[in-house]
């Protein structure tokens, strides 16, 4: 049933109608069976399910009163995912569900990133980060049949070889796809080369060539089925986000991340910080895409991203790395120009907020505020304005859609509370469309508020992170009862005030 089109019709008769389109092979019907007199919108008492062009009865005599609530009954809103992490980070053991909504609310140092970083590290290991690891790859493999070329420029003249200078030209026509690289035929001319046998300097240089054409040849045959390269992603993308040291130390010697949907399991592995030792999964994922947030300051250094490679490993002109969900997030929010819209959110909800729009400027290289006709640098913006129009150009961008997982670290930062709770609000008009969101969370305002919106949304899960004197920390199902979480968030102020108290201040 997920993912299946929905038909609205207006209200009917009792009898069941027929298909509006013979394109409706597969679909949720809804039916009411309320009189024409009645108002919209109708209760939709008569619900098929429609697999192949094949109908069947799935629920009846019960009223529905819109498309969210009826979802919300046959919880049929896209993968039901459970992540179980082990060993990983801060965190020893942790299981937590994803399905329209999930809040993990707690104090620093209990692991609430973590999670995030994992959902994203495993949503781009099936999705963009395996593109980007693409392009790394025929970046390296483009400036390596360079060198090739041009180490063999200098030992023999074009004029008298010209079928050097023909290979190569075909090589630098194939760089944009490396699968397709005649690699046969640079192996095969290398040898002939090297038969020649003409002095001794030149045939190392030409033994070199040949290994490093075999390396290539190698790394290119790792890459041919794409399902077994998925735990290598997942684990190369961990590194990323956590900077080489994923495990838990001292406590654990590796780590283990489980993920399934429902009854079925997605995946399993096994890895230390840099080896994956064993993964387990065909099934794909039903998440399209992924989206970490973790604070707006990348407006302002969205420019020197562009200095990193498509996975934010290297640095093209000195060392150093940086996340790739900060890769990512920069490469999607410059592409903000358009004003579109996610079905039930409109672009304005934002932007009523904080009384312009943000977006990229090409001209100046640089995000800008657009206010009263005034363009104004994203520098000199406020941090809470940056923060919130980051979703914004997201969502205007059409990146927050059904099948799409946001992922907020700690949203409250640098807003007032008027905004938390705004803010809050539009989370929840997200999720309740279909958008996958985690939040993470100390604001008691952003908990309370996601807490009083969340009707919108479905599967919505609220998670207490809670250290333990030993150290280890439990993720805790609160089954929506949020009051021992805000308890906890509350009691830095009531200690203040007891300890002001004492000191008779």
């Amino acid at each position: 049933m997920r993912g299946l089109p929905w038909i609205w019709p207006c209200p009917l008769s009792p009898r069941p109608a027929r298909w509006p389109h013979p394109a409706h092979r597969s679909a949720v019907h809804l039916q009411s069976t309320a009189p024409r007199r009645r108002p919209y919108p109708p209760r939709f008492n008569t619900v098929y399910l429609r697999v192949n062009g094949r109908r069947s009865l799935l629920s009846a005599g019960r009223g529905y009163e819109d498309r969210a609530s009826l979802m919300r009954a046959l919880n049929i809103y896209g993968p039901h995912m459970k992540l179980t992490l082990e060993g990983i980070g801060t965190i020893q053991k942790a299981s937590v569900e994803l399905n329209g909504l999930t809040v993990i609310a707690g104090e620093n140092d209990t692991g609430k990133s973590t999670v995030g970083k994992v959902f994203f590290a495993i949503a781009q290991a099936f999705t963009n980060f395996s593109i980007a690891v693409r392009k790394q790859q025929a970046n390296r493999i483009r400036s390596d049949m360079e060198r090739i070329y041009m180490a063999l420029r200098r030992e023999f003249d074009l004029a008298e070889r010209p079928d050097i200078r023909n290979l190569f030209s075909v090589v630098r026509s194939h760089a944009l796809d490396p699968s397709s690289l005649p690699i046969a035929d640079i192996t095969a001319l290398l040898r002939s080369l090297n038969a020649e046998k003409e002095n001794p300097e030149r045939t190392k240089i030409l033994e070199i060539l040949l290994q490093r054409v075999a390396e290539l040849q190698l790394s290119l045959n790792e890459n041919v089925d794409q399902k077994s390269q998925i735990g290598k992603l997942i684990h190369r993308a961990l590194n990323s986000e956590f900077a080489g040291e994923l495990l838990n130390k001292p406590n654990c010697q590796r780590a283990y991340i489980s993920l399934s949907d429902g009854a079925t399991s997605i995946l399993e592995m096994w890895a230390t910080d840099t080896k994956l030792e064993n993964f387990k999964g065909t099934e794909p994922l039903g998440i399209r895409d992924a989206t970490l947030i973790d604070g707006p300051a990348i407006l302002q250094y969205c420019s020197a991203i562009r200095g990193y490679d498509p996975t934010g490993e290297t640095y093209l002109f000195s060392g150093g790395s940086i996340p790739y969900h900060a890769v990512d997030l920069s490469n999607k929010l410059q592409t903000a120009k358009a004003r579109q819209s996610l079905k039930g959110i409109p672009v304005d909800d934002f932007g009523a907020i904080f009384k312009g729009e943000m977006y990229y400027d090409e001209e100046r290289k640089s995000f800008v505020l657009s206010r009263g006709g005034i363009k104004v640098p994203a520098n000199n913006v406020a941090s809470g304005i940056k923060a919130l129009s980051i979703v914004d150009m997201l969502n205007k961008s059409d990146y927050l859609r059904p099948e799409t997982l946001l992922i907020l670290d700690e949203p409250e930062t640098n807003l007032h509370p008027t905004w938390q709770i705004e803010y809050a609000k539009i989370i929840c008009n997200l999720a309740a469309s279909g958008v996958k969101v985690l939040v993470t969370t100390h604001s008691p305002y952003m908990l309370e508020a996601l807490k009083g919106y969340g009707d919108k949304a479905t599967g919505i899960k609220f998670y207490h992170a809670r250290k333990q004197e030993n150290g280890v920390v439990n993720y805790i199902d609160t089954d929506g009862d949020i009051t021992g979480i805000i308890k906890t968030l509350s009691l830095p102020l009531l200690n203040l005030l007891d300890d002001l108290n004492k000191n008779d201040f």
